[in-house]
């Protein structure tokens, strides 16, 4: 919905040609070849407000994935996302709230808790500055919303509630059902944040067995009992393993790391 997003050329034209908003994204849904539009329709006497103000964020839940490449104090930041998506950040607040919301990924950070927290750690770094809350929040509200607007939810999510999924791992895991269905029968899998996530051979073992019933010595056995029949393969320096213990040790520590990643991928709901 942002015609800035186009290069300043294009933007004087659709500012030209566009005798309202409507028509407006309708070209916009033509240069970008948008095939899905989703709109909404709004009764007649009801006013539309399509103005983004910075404390408007107060009720939002917000998340990124960016994450800093270097740290240097007092020079500009540069933070980058999985997909690739980089900026340059020189704001010390800006930066400390990126850079916990990176620490956060993919669990979402209420606005008023991101500012409290990025405050709390220009602070710390002796970069006090003369900003009251309110200018705080205006310079923090702005900067997320000009990341959206430049990459929509690639490097920032706003949301309005809290996504169920859990970053901890309990003492009896549980993957949604949904996706315990998915490892099933294939290698991709849908998250609590409805995105497609691929499964390696021994996430497809894991997945369908976290069903909040097996605890991690069950989880453990189960995998191993999934060697001996053949569907999986554990292999030590290229070669399969043969003795139990050996492979059990193998089992517990990459059960360890997939089920931390299971969580970080937001697979986990109990």
């Amino acid at each position: 919905m942002a015609p800035g997003n186009f290069p300043p050329e294009v933007e004087n034209v659709l500012q030209m040609v566009s005798p309202d908003h409507v028509h407006m994204e309708q070209y916009m849904d033509f240069l970008r070849n948008r095939m899905f539009r989703q709109t909404l329709l709004c009764h007649r006497e009801v006013s539309r407000n399509a103005s983004l103000r910075p404390e408007q964020l107060a009720s939002f839940f917000l998340a990124s994935p960016a994450r800093s490449t270097a740290t240097v104090p007092n020079e500009p930041e540069r933070f980058e996302t999985p997909d690739g998506i980089a900026l340059t950040i020189n704001d010390p607040l800006c930066k400390a709230a990126l850079s916990f919301l990176g620490e956060q990924w993919p669990n979402p950070v209420a606005f008023s808790t991101l500012k409290a927290t990025a405050r709390s750690r220009v602070n710390a770094q002796g970069a006090h500055d003369r900003r009251t809350a309110t200018e705080d929040t205006e310079a923090l509200g702005q900067f997320l919303l000009a990341c959206y607007a430049s990459a929509s939810n690639k490097l920032i999510e706003f949301r309005v509630h809290r996504p169920p999924f859990v970053p901890e791992i309990s003492e009896r895991p549980v993957a949604s059902p949904f996706a315990r269905l998915q490892a099933a029968s294939g290698n991709t899998v849908t998250n609590m944040l409805h995105r497609s996530v691929g499964l390696d051979p021994f996430g497809r073992q894991v997945v369908p067995r976290l069903d909040g019933q097996h605890d991690r010595n069950a989880l453990l056995m189960g995998l191993v009992e999934a060697v001996e029949a053949g569907e999986l393969t554990a292999e030590h320096e290229g070669m399969p393993v043969q003795d139990v213990q050996v492979l059990k040790a193998a089992l517990d520590e990459n059960l360890d790391q997939k089920l931390q990643e299971l969580a970080r991928l937001a697979l986990l709901i109990g």
